[in-house]
């Protein structure tokens, strides 16, 4: 059984990345989660991959770009989290607010206990 080329493994990590980047910034989740899971299974590949010792300086620079560009997509995912999160309070905070003109429900016992 031939051994995956380490070169080869480390540019598709490179490539998954950058589309993973990519996607990212055009906030579609769906393709980041799906290749994210590709990610995982070259980089599991990955491990059994030794670097030629003449390759070793351009997989050390594939693995910082690497590394740029997850906290880059790290930083969007965290913005849509917390955009998401003010959307939600702020949806609360309306009903909370709607509730509150509502009055009591019908069955609710201090209704009851209005109407005597």
């Amino acid at each position: 059984m031939d051994r995956p080329d380490a070169v080869a493994l480390y540019a598709e990590l490179l490539r998954l990345t950058e589309e993973m980047h990519a996607a990212a910034r055009v906030q579609d989740d769906a393709t980041v989660a799906d290749l994210a899971g590709r990610r995982e299974v070259v980089v599991a590949a990955i491990a059994g991959a030794p670097v030629a010792p003449e390759a070793a300086a351009g997989v050390a620079d594939v693995i910082r770009r690497v590394i740029t560009l997850d906290g880059e997509v790290l930083d969007a995912l965290r913005g849509r989290s917390e955009a998401t999160r003010q959307a939600l309070e702020t949806i609360a905070a309306r009903r909370r607010s709607l509730q509150s003109y509502r009055g009591s429900a019908p069955t609710d016992p201090l209704f009851i206990e209005r109407l005597g």
